[in-house]
C-alpha cells in the first residue's frame, strides 16, 4: 500500500496519510502494516483488519455469539440502553428491531453476516476474488474502495474503475460501486462474510396509523435530543455546520433544546458559490440560540495537500462546496484535533423530494433521468427494481425509498467516505445526527401534506426554538445573481451542463 506525506500547516506539520484510517477490511489475510491496522479474528479462516478513528468494539451475547461494532452508534430511544450493552440480548431474530433505534455511521458483523447503519452511511464495498490455494472463490468486504481493490488486485485503483462519470459525479447507484466487480450493500441488505450471500432484512417498518401528528413529532424530538446527548457524554469538542436551509437549523435547534453546548460554524465561499442566505442567517440564528458562530474563511492553497489527492481525482468533485475544496484550500485547519462535527445528512428522507420529478410509480426510464446518465447507472437502476420487487417495504413510497437507497446510499454515503479520508488529517468526525432508522419510521408514518418541503422539521424547530421562527429559510437570491450562479457552475462544470441540456431536451421531446 502506498503511503505519502502531505503538507499541513503553515508550522509546517507533516503528517502522514493512512488509507486504513476510519475504515475496516474484511478477508482472507491481515492486511496493512502493523503501526497503521490491527486486527481481530473473527471466524476461522476470516480476518477483521481496520485503522485507527474506527472505533471497534466487540462483546459475547447470551448464545455465546459475538458481535462486533465498528463506527459511531448512539441510542435515540431515552429509555433504552447503549447499542453495545444493548447486543448482549441481540440475536439474528431481533438484530434489526433492536438496531432501528441507533444513530449515527456505524457497521455491525455478528452471526457471520454484515449488517449496516439506517442509510449505508459506513459504506460496505464487496467483491470475491479467486483464491490462490483452491479454485473456491473468497469474498472481501471493506468500507473504502482504495485498500479493497489494492488488497484483491495489487493494483492502482484508477485501473479497476467501471464507471468514471458517475464516481466523477458523487453519484454511483446502489448495488453497483463505480469499480469492476464490486458492488456496494443496501441497507435493506444483509450479507454471509463467508460465501457473500444475500439476505433481506427486516427494516423501515411503517405502520400508516400510530399516531397523532403532534404525538410523532414529540417522539422525533426526544428522539433526536437522546442522540445528541448521548453524543455529548463521549465528546466535549462538537461543532455544527449552520447555514440558511432546514436541516442544519434543525441539528442547531435540537442542541439548543437539549442543552448541549456546541459551536456553529460556516465556510466563507465564493460568491457565485454561496447564496446570500448563508452569508446573512447563520450569525443571526447561532445567536439566538445562544451559541458562538465562527465564520471561517479559505486560506492559499496549498500543493502538499493537493498533491497527494490527485492521486485520487476520480473520487472527487473540486468545486468549492466539496470536501476536497475545503481540504486543498485551507478551510479545516481551523478545527483543533478530535473535533466531532454534526451533521444533517438524511434530513430530506420523507420530505418528498422526488415527488415532483417522478411519477407515483417511477419506472427504470424514470428513475434513470435523476441521476448521473451512465450505461452503469441504468443498469444499476435496473438491479434495484428487481430487487424491490422480491423484497417490497409496506407503506413507504417508491420515490422516497429511491432517496433512500440510491440517494442516501448512493450519493450521501460517498460524500462522507470523501470526508472520511481528509478528516483524518485533524482527527475530524462526522456524525449523521438523523440517520436513525426509527427517526425515519416515525417521518414516513406522517401524512404527506404533514411532510412536504420539510413542514415537520420546521414546525419542530417552532416548538423547540421559537426565537426564530420568523426567520426564513432558504430565502432566494436576486434574480440576476441567480443566474450568474448557474452560470457560473455550469461552466465549472460542464458534464452536469451537457447531463441538464439531455433532460431538458428528453423532457420536451
Amino acid at each position: 500500500m502506498k503511503l505519502s506525506r502531505v503538507f499541513m500547516s503553515d508550522s509546517a506539520v507533516y503528517r502522514e496519510y493512512n488509507p486504513y484510517y476510519g475504515h475496516f477490511i474484511i478477508g482472507r489475510n491481515k492486511i496493512g502494516q502493523k503501526r497503521y491496522t490491527s486486527h481481530a479474528l473473527i471466524k476461522e479462516g476470516i480476518w477483521l483488519t481496520f485503522g485507527d478513528g474506527l472505533t471497534v468494539k466487540h462483546i459475547i451475547n447470551h448464545e455465546r455469539k459475538k458481535w462486533y461494532l465498528l463506527g459511531d452508534a448512539f441510542q435515540s430511544n431515552p429509555n433504552g440502553k447503549g447499542p453495545l450493552d444493548e447486543l448482549r440480548n441481540a440475536t439474528l431474530l431481533n438484530i434489526d428491531a433492536i438496531s432501528s433505534s441507533w444513530a449515527g455511521r456505524w457497521l455491525l458483523i455478528g452471526y457471520d453476516r454484515i449488517f449496516t447503519d439506517a442509510s449505508s452511511l459506513l459504506k460496505c464495498f464487496y467483491k470475491k476474488t479467486a483464491s490462490h490455494l483452491s479454485e473456491t472463490r473468497e469474498y472481501w468486504f471493506a468500507s473504502n474502495p482504495v485498500i479493497l481493490q489494492e488488497a484483491t488486485q495489487q493494483q492502482d485503483i484508477s485501473t479497476t474503475v467501471e464507471d468514471k462519470i458517475a464516481i466523477e459525479s458523487g453519484w454511483v447507484v446502489p448495488p453497483r460501486s463505480g469499480y469492476k466487480n464490486t458492488r456496494v450493500l443496501l441497507p435493506t441488505q444483509s450479507i454471509s462474510i463467508c460465501n457473500g450471500t444475500i439476505e433481506a432484512r427486516q427494516v423501515l417498518s411503517v405502520s400508516k396509523q400510530a399516531c397523532s401528528y403532534k404525538e410523532t413529532l414529540d417522539e422525533l424530538i426526544q428522539r433526536y435530543s437522546c442522540i445528541l446527548k448521548n453524543i455529548a457524554c463521549v465528546n466535549d469538542n462538537i461543532w455544527t455546520a449552520l447555514t440558511g436551509g432546514i436541516d442544519s437549523r434543525l441539528v442547531t435547534a435540537i442542541a439548543h433544546y437539549s442543552g448541549v453546548k456546541v459551536k456553529t460554524f460556516t465556510f466563507r465561499g465564493p460568491y457565485f458559490y454561496m447564496p446570500s442566505a448563508d452569508k446573512k442567517l447563520p450569525t443571526i440564528i447561532a445567536k439566538l440560540a445562544g451559541f458562538q458562530h465562527h465564520w471561517i474563511n479559505k486560506k492559499s492553497i496549498s500543493s502538499g495537500r493537493k498533491r497527494i489527492f490527485d492521486e485520487f481525482a476520480h473520487l472527487y468533485q473540486k468545486n468549492p462546496g466539496t470536501s476536497y475544496y475545503s481540504f486543498v484550500n485551507g478551510y479545516l485547519d481551523y478545527f483543533q484535533e478530535n473535533t466531532v462535527t454534526l451533521s444533517g445528512t438524511c434530513g430530506e428522507l420523507g420530505r418528498c423530494y422526488f415527488y415532483k420529478l417522478l411519477p407515483t410509480s417511477p419506472g427504470e426510464e424514470d428513475l434513470f433521468r435523476v441521476v448521473p446518465m451512465t450505461q452503469f447507472n441504468k443498469t444499476a437502476i435496473r438491479e434495484l427494481l428487481h430487487w424491490w420487487s422480491d423484497n417490497p417495504v409496506a407503506n413507504v413510497d417508491c420515490r422516497e425509498r429511491f432517496y433512500w437507497e440510491a440517494r442516501l446510499a448512493g450519493w450521501a454515503s460517498n460524500a462522507m467516505l470523501q470526508n472520511s479520508f481528509i478528516f483524518q488529517f485533524y482527527k475530524i468526525r462526522q456524525i449523521p445526527i438523523l440517520n436513525c432508522m426509527k427517526a425515519f419510521e416515525l417521518i414516513l408514518d406522517m401524512d404527506e401534506n404533514d411532510r412536504v418541503g420539510g413542514k415537520h422539521y420546521k414546525d419542530a424547530i417552532d416548538l423547540i426554538m421559537p426565537q426564530v421562527k420568523n426567520i426564513p429559510y432558504n430565502p432566494p437570491d436576486p434574480f440576476h445573481k441567480r443566474i450568474l450562479m448557474r452560470l457560473s457552475k455550469l461552466i465549472n462544470n460542464p458534464r452536469q451542463a451537457r447531463n441538464m441540456y439531455y433532460r431538458f431536451l428528453k423532457k420536451i421531446c
